[in-house]
């Protein structure tokens, strides 16, 4: 392999466009891996918890095991020279800011490319209403606080970019000239 590989970090609400966006931009590198915390969440086969406005705290270890595997993979394949991209939504738990503990030193490193896809509230929440995911109610009324909460919290060190109007090849061209050192 030829040196450790890129990471990045994408956050964003849910029906932003993280999943979509992590794909295709790891199709631009020879090596690419798209880590999405949702999958590992998904791959507990028996006592899988859904996230709820009480949030219990299954549903948290579920998504600290998800995210320190993430955090984990993400080093892992770097080091084999892979491009990384994680997707996971970063919000309010129930602690202030546990999601960013749960990748330990990983949101802390200046090498980690941290992405704030942040299309408009109304944008997110109509294509939250075209996924037929069965969170979709869950979710509607859970996005404007995730927006906010973004949106007041990922400031110092993130690129935030407005998706609004921009393609996915658009989106993920913008995110390479954000992360591109000059």
């Amino acid at each position: 392999m030829t040196g450790v590989g890129p990471i990045y970090f994408v956050t964003g609400t849910p029906g932003s466009g993280k999943s979509t966006t992590c794909s295709a931009l790891m199709q631009r590198f020879p090596l690419g891996v798209h880590v999405s915390v949702d999958t590992l969440r998904d791959q507990v086969v028996s006592g899988f918890r859904l996230p709820e406005f009480s949030w219990p705290d299954e549903v948290d270890e579920q998504f600290r095991l998800a995210r320190e595997s993430a955090s984990h993979m993400a080093r892992l394949y770097a080091v084999a020279g892979f491009a990384v991209a994680i997707d996971d939504c970063l919000g309010p738990q129930r602690e202030p800011r546990i999601d960013t503990v749960h990748y330990g030193s990983l949101l802390e490193d200046p090498e980690v490319h941290r992405v704030l896809i942040r299309p408009r509230l109304d944008v997110v929440v109509d294509r939250n209403r075209s996924r037929g995911n069965g969170l979709v109610e869950f979710l509607e009324s859970a996005i404007p606080t995730l927006y906010d909460v973004q949106a007041a919290g990922l400031t110092e060190g993130w690129k935030i970019i407005d998706t609004s109007e921009l393609s996915v090849d658009q989106t993920v061209e913008r995110i390479i000239a954000a992360t591109v050192a000059p």
